[in-house]
């Protein structure tokens, strides 16, 4: 397996992406907060 760098924007491009959210992680709220220590600035 070879990793490469790539940006989040160019990941998410596309229609044949699909992203399935499971029942138990839909209610979580996302703050500000949160997204900045997920994707660092």
């Amino acid at each position: 397996m070879k990793a490469e760098e790539n940006k989040l924007t160019r990941f998410l491009e596309g229609h044949d992406r699909r992203f399935i959210i499971p029942i138990y992680q839909r209610n979580y709220d996302w703050k500000i907060e949160h997204c900045k220590k997920l994707y660092v600035y």
